[in-house]
């Protein structure tokens, strides 16, 4: 994933095998709030700061669970 600051919001880009999401968020350096879109299905996640790395939640437009993963600086 890469996160880069556009204005007062943010570029989100995730690479997850062939597949690419690209969403905006908004935030801080303690949480980020994404809207989030891969072909025709989009989503929301939420991350939140958590030492170096950040620890998040997501699901799909119209879900009814939440997938979890954590980003680790290289």
């Amino acid at each position: 994933v890469t996160v880069t600051q556009t204005g007062q919001t943010y570029r989100v880009v995730w690479k997850i095998g062939s597949t690419r999401y690209t969403g905006t968020a908004i935030g801080d350096k303690d949480f980020l709030a994404v809207s989030y879109q891969s072909g025709n299905q989009s989503g929301l996640a939420l991350y939140g700061a958590d030492g170096d790395d950040w620890k998040g939640i997501w699901t799909y437009s119209g879900g009814t669970s939440m997938g979890a993963e954590v980003w680790s600086r290289e």
